[in-house]
């Protein structure tokens, strides 16, 4: 077996074990007859309307996906929405985003772009999403932080709000001018015809995908995006019959947790979720069963909705794991 196929079995069973390590320990201080009791009343109509309004968020993101990569031509709306769907399958069980990087190769492979176009879309359609979220959830805590803090000292709010503030209030000026650069890059290389292999060839190629108009069009979606993530949290509270005041905040913060642990523990084994919930929802005085009771049917959620639109779209493209590998192990190189 190479070096490669090792690290990869090696990886997988880091988080076998790491997940397996979380989810151990997290039982082992929660009820199990409250874990079955929270389970046992869960509202089924709430629970099922959860799937279409993640997969509806799901669906945006890959048509701002689209909607990026038309700078470079007109790909086929379906491969686009099939290459997404297969990238958001594959995340749930590759740590460190490794679907993104998959997407990255089919894009290549299947629509024919460049590698700069492919990561350009890629990256727009993650960063604004990120950025985005970052903002709503800003805003929720200067407006309502005072009612979920009316058991926290002041000074860690105010430590809280302005550290997150500094850190949207950076990456928005660096975003802003990465995209400001990349656009006189491109008028220069197109006016004084840079040869198409070099270096400020690639980083104007990147620019055509950010547009000012091109842009604000994603980041307008990525927010209504952003609102069905939110609202299925909150169906999904709805469903558990519980009171979390404010509800939103809770629904946002749970969200922003959960995706950075599922960086580390993928989805598939839940116990990035898990861990995010309890330590979420310990604020809300949310207890450890309930709370592993919500990571449990957001985990089921994902699952449902990952596979119902990945299911095909993956299936459909195994037969061509070799040629996908080289495009991966290209992706920095064409």
């Amino acid at each position: 077996m190479s070096s490669t196929p090792r690290r990869r079995w090696l990886g997988l069973l880091l988080q076998l074990l790491g997940s397996g390590l979380a989810i151990g320990l997290l039982l082992q201080h929660a009820d199990l007859q409250q874990l079955r009791d929270a389970l046992a009343i869960v509202d089924p109509f709430w629970l099922v309307l959860v799937i279409p309004i993640k997969a509806l968020g799901v669906t945006l993101h890959e048509l701002r996906l689209y909607q990026v990569l038309r700078a470079w031509g007109k790909p086929s709306l379906t491969r686009v929405l099939g290459i997404g769907y297969t990238s958001g399958l594959t995340n749930t069980v590759l740590p460190l985003r490794g679907g993104d990087v998959l997407a990255v190769a089919l894009l290549r492979a299947e629509c024919k772009v460049s590698t700069v176009a492919a990561m350009t879309a890629v990256g727009v359609a993650s960063v604004l999403e990120a950025l985005v979220f970052g903002v709503v959830l800003l805003l929720l805590l200067l407006f309502q932080g005072a009612t979920w803090a009316s058991g926290v000292a002041e000074l860690e709010l105010s430590t809280l709000l302005r550290d997150v503030g500094l850190v949207i209030a950076v990456a928005t000026m660096g975003i802003l001018a990465f995209v400001v650069v990349l656009r006189q890059i491109h008028h220069r290389a197109t006016r004084d015809d840079i040869p198409e292999q070099g270096l400020l060839q690639r980083l104007a190629d990147a620019g055509r995908g950010l547009g000012l108009r091109a842009m604000a069009i994603n980041t307008l979606l990525a927010v209504v995006q952003v609102g069905f993530f939110l609202g299925s949290m909150l169906v999904m509270f709805r469903a558990m019959g519980l009171d979390v005041v404010p509800a939103l905040l809770a629904a946002c913060v749970l969200q922003a947790a959960g995706s950075l642990a599922a960086t580390v523990l993928p989805q598939t084994m839940g116990a990035g979720q898990a861990a995010s919930s309890v330590l979420v929802m310990a604020t809300f005085g949310i207890g450890t069963a309930t709370a592993l009771a919500l990571a449990a049917l957001m985990w089921a959620s994902h699952q449902v909705v990952t596979v119902l639109l990945g299911g095909v779209p993956l299936w459909r493209r195994l037969g061509k794991l070799a040629q996908l590998r080289r495009d991966q192990g290209s992706v920095h190189t064409g």
